[in-house]
């Protein structure tokens, strides 16, 4: 192991080396659980050098995303990790059934009411949100008037 793989896993909590049990990263964490690690004054995410270390040298990864099997943010168990791409993940985020279903909710932010009259369905690159019109003239009227 290199010096830099020494440091990482000094910060990385084995229970076991075959338990199947998560490994929590105890070093800094971002806003979503993720942690975070500095090497070279560069950043990286915990759980993508875990995977990276773990796997045999010289693999390449392309621009493939590192997935948690566990969904635990902060976990760096190389077994509870895989590649993949995006759709992957949010293909993984539907069968587990961690989607927010944002068609329950009855007002917007600002407590109007979704009506038909007052909603409508705006398709992004990769989703579908509902809108409020009552909001959407509010913000157009006070972008007019700067």
């Amino acid at each position: 192991m290199t010096p830099d793989e020494e440091r990482f896993w000094e910060k990385v909590a084995i229970h076991d080396i075959f338990s199947p049990e998560c490994w929590p990263w105890m070093g800094a964490r971002d806003r979503n659980g993720y942690g975070r690690y500095r090497m070279n004054r560069k950043p990286f995410l915990a759980h993508r050098l875990a995977w990276l270390f773990a796997r045999t040298p010289g693999e390449i990864l392309d621009d493939r995303d590192i997935l948690h099997r566990c969904d635990n943010p902060s976990c760096c168990n190389p077994f509870h990790l895989w590649a993949g791409t995006a759709a992957d993940n949010v293909a993984d985020m539907f069968n587990k059934g961690r989607q927010k279903d944002y068609s329950r909710k009855t007002h917007c932010r600002n407590g109007h009411e979704f009506t038909p009259e007052n909603s409508y369905w705006w398709m992004g690159e990769t989703y579908l949100a509902r809108h409020c019109r009552a909001c959407r003239r509010i913000y157009a009227k006070t972008y007019y008037q700067r």
